[in-house]
């Protein structure tokens, strides 16, 4: 498993290609046309008349060798990880979101179904979160560092979300006795005996502000539009993109104004002015049409309001093992999550992170002899 968040993983398959059914141009294979690129591809193994899968992805390249002597395809896959990193999401703001929740809707996003994802049931929840123009592998990623929770890719292809506690106490496959080597190791490279948690928390302001407005003059054709994008402000730090929440539609003559001339000397036009908006975030499209068939209509204020959600002050819990350190010495471990808004789950988090590496780390590595059908019992 991997406990930081999801990793790639790739397959090497030499296959024996002497009839040609390897070959993607082959009409005539059984596999046609599916041997492209991004295909997808998975590995089973029978044994004892039991199924086992050991490895979904997709195909990234094939490369032929027609040697009479030889005649073989080495056909390289990635896993799920590949797909997840070649796109873009936008995730709306959600506030005290539960985590297992956040992590469907961001996987349903990036087209992860149902059946192509495993998600434990969470009791965490994330005081604030977006994620806007982000790879879904990364956002997956911040959420397991602010839990500390394992993401992987299971050999049927599913993405795999866990909690802290997952596989912590190990599970018995199978009694294995025939090994080729067993060593097990003891170091400190895993201590730390200073452990920081952090945070960057934020909070929904209490009262409705300007959150992003025109600072310059624009011209709408007469019966024509005109669109532009405009980033949220903090209204306090002036601190650009800030998220904001509750957006409202502009409301004229408050919110807009628009008139026959750029110094708003000539023909108010707002009345004849429709806008129209689209909100995300951190962003916001605006639309505008001008209803004057014979003039061109200049836009001198426009604004946008909503509830900002501000910055507070950075968190940070600290915690320190004395008799560690006396130890192995001053070692320090950090973490810091933009997720974590609270001072009391950074201290738990600091306990927990605590008990994990004030000591050394038991590390076993085990080498067993081709006993096949244990093997494949064995999650990669």
């Amino acid at each position: 498993t991997y406990e930081r968040g999801l990793s790639m993983s790739r397959l090497n398959l030499v296959v024996d290609n002497y009839s040609g059914k390897y070959s993607p141009p082959n009409s005539a294979s059984p596999y046609y046309p599916n041997l492209l690129p991004n295909k997808p591809i998975r590995v089973k193994s029978t044994y004892n008349s039991s199924v086992h899968d050991l490895w979904s992805g997709y195909i990234d390249s094939y490369a032929i060798d027609p040697q009479y002597a030889s005649r073989v395809t080495n056909i390289q896959a990635s896993d799920r990880m590949k797909n997840l990193n070649r796109q873009n999401i936008n995730f709306l703001f959600r506030t005290n979101y539960n985590v297992g929740s956040a992590c469907v809707d961001i996987l349903s996003m990036a087209g992860v179904n149902s059946a192509s994802r495993v998600i434990d049931t969470f009791t965490d929840t994330l005081a604030f979160m977006w994620f806007e123009d982000r790879q879904p592998a990364g956002a997956i990623d911040e959420i397991v560092k602010f839990g500390n929770y394992k993401a992987f890719i299971d050999g049927q292809g599913r993405v795999n979300i866990r909690n802290r506690y997952f596989n912590a106490e190990g599970t018995v496959v199978a009694s294995i006795t025939e090994f080729y080597g067993l060593n097990y190791t003891l170091d400190e490279e895993d201590i730390g005996n200073i452990i920081q948690v952090g945070g960057d928390p934020r909070k929904i302001s209490t009262s409705v502000n300007t959150i992003a407005w025109l600072d310059q003059i624009i011209s709408i054709p007469a019966s024509g539009w005109t669109s532009f994008w405009l980033t949220y402000v903090d209204p306090v730090t002036l601190e650009t993109p800030t998220p904001a929440t509750s957006i409202t539609l502009p409301v004229a003559t408050t919110d807009y104004l628009t008139n026959t001339q750029s110094d708003g000397a000539g023909t108010n036009l707002t009345a004849s002015t429709s806008v129209y908006v689209a909100a995300f975030a951190t962003t916001v499209v605006c639309s505008i049409f001008n209803g004057d068939a014979a003039s061109v209509s200049f836009v001198t204020l426009f604004k946008m309001r909503g509830y900002s959600v501000q910055r507070k002050p950075n968190v940070k819990a600290e915690i320190q093992i004395a008799s560690s350190q006396s130890m192995y010495g001053e070692r320090i471990y950090t973490l810091d999550s933009p997720l974590i808004s609270e001072l009391s789950y950074a201290q738990d988090y600091a306990t927990y992170l605590r008990d994990t590496h004030k000591d050394p780390t038991d590390k076993v590595t085990v080498s067993v002899k081709n006993q096949w059908d244990y093997q494949l019992k064995i999650e990669v």
